[in-house]
């Protein structure tokens, strides 16, 4: 099974999404400290794309964010 505190930590997580949605609709953006926006998503994107790359041609590959 999972360690103890799995089930926490998702409860905690999708405490954090849930406030960070109520207050995106209450006035329009969002201040938690908790919730990545977009720009880290797609960072995040980017950099598992790069490793992606470099595992398939086997080479090192520069990594500039």
């Amino acid at each position: 099974g999972h360690p103890s505190g799995f089930i926490e930590a998702f409860a905690n997580l999708y405490a954090d999404l849930s406030s960070d949605i109520r207050q995106f609709q209450r006035i329009g953006r969002s201040t938690s400290p908790y919730v990545c926006g977009v720009e880290n998503a797609a960072e995040g994107i980017r950099v598992m794309d790069l490793i992606s790359g470099s595992s398939r041609t086997r080479s090192w590959v520069s990594v500039t964010l």
